[in-house]
């Protein structure tokens, strides 16, 4: 049992936190992220905290814009 961000938590421990950011989808990811930033964010903030280049994030974004889940004006994406 671990205790991550003050929450208990029965995650395996002996595998390392990254195999578990890993089973979270990147369009999970950029969803959870922005929600909890206040539902917006910096273009260049949100690919920093994804650690992704910009080729991956852009079509990941473009979906979930497509899906009516986020909306990007000039370098700011938000959620809907």
């Amino acid at each position: 049992m671990k205790i991550l961000f003050g929450l208990v938590s029965h995650l395996d421990d002996t595998l390392p936190l990254r195999t578990y950011k890993l089973a979270q989808s990147p369009r999970d990811r950029i969803l959870w992220i922005l929600s909890n930033s206040g539902g917006k964010m910096k273009r260049s903030d949100l690919r920093r905290r994804m650690a992704i280049k910009y080729a991956d994030l852009d079509p990941i974004l473009e979906e979930l814009t497509r899906e009516g889940r986020t909306r990007i004006d000039a370098n700011m994406i938000g959620l809907k």
